[in-house]
């Protein structure tokens, strides 16, 4: 596969026998033949997609580089939480809630976690 550098060049190359086509066939106003007119219009389309693939190209090039950036930034930011040291501390500090409350101070289903359902008829009978 041709590098980087061969690939530019050779879009360099076709762009300019384009533009030299191009030249050629306006170089007095629109040309007045169909088959002329078509040309115009296909060498006019290719050199438009030619231009707006290399866009998409340094688009995508400029996306990449900033998903590297933003997950090397993460990285950073992450390894700052999962250091073992203070993982250690963390558990240190990690208070057992059931061991600190006595059984008398719990109330039946006072730690389960999920939805309430609450219907306007509850609400109205006041439970």
């Amino acid at each position: 596969m041709p590098n980087l550098l061969d690939l530019n060049e050779v879009l360099s190359h076709t762009q300019s026998l384009r533009m030299r086509i191009i030249d050629d066939l306006t170089k007095e106003g629109i040309p007045a033949l169909k088959e002329n007119v078509e040309l115009l219009n296909k060498t006019l389309d290719s050199m438009d997609k030619a231009v707006i693939a290399k866009k998409r190209l340094t688009i995508d090039e400029n996306v990449s580089n900033y998903e590297k950036e933003a997950a090397k930034l993460l990285t950073q930011i992450l390894s700052q939480f999962t250091n073992p040291r203070l993982e250690k501390v963390i558990q240190d500090r990690a208070v057992d809630i059931h061991a600190q409350l006595q059984d008398r101070d719990m109330v039946a289903d006072e730690t389960f976690i999920g939805v309430q359902e609450i219907s306007l008829d509850s609400i109205i009978q006041g439970e």
